[in-house]
């Protein structure tokens, strides 16, 4: 299945979830790609295209609360703009490691990344 754009206007998912629903053949599958959507859009995480440029990236991580909340730098000049989405994860990882977090991938067995920034446990 594929992701559509998001509706421009917020949280107006009446229609988008209809098509979505006549598509799919499990709910539980739509009910996980409603949650990203919702919890995207509360800044908890962010979700991207696999073709998004380094601009776009920036823009997106540093809306997510836990890298406002944690004061999480992000170095611009480490970031190659001929990179991709995995690659500038994981040179913030490595930026955010002594800070004791790290971003993590949520897997949605599609072209999409959804990223979300976690504290790192060492237990």
């Amino acid at each position: 299945m594929e992701i559509k754009a998001v509706p421009e206007q917020l949280y107006d998912y009446q229609d988008l979830l209809f098509d979505w629903y006549e598509e799919e053949d499990n709910d539980t599958n739509l009910r996980s790609i409603v949650m990203l959507f919702a919890i995207g859009n509360a800044n908890f995480i962010a979700g991207f295209d696999w073709k998004d440029d380094l601009e776009t990236f920036l823009w997106k991580m540093r809306d997510i609360k836990c890298l406002q909340q944690h004061n999480l730098p992000i170095d611009d000049a480490s970031l190659a703009a001929d990179g991709d989405i995995s690659q500038w994860c994981l040179l913030l990882n490595e930026q955010w490691k002594p800070l004791g977090f790290q971003n993590v991938f949520i897997d949605t067995d599609s072209d999409e990344y959804w990223v979300a920034i976690v504290p790192i446990v060492t237990d």
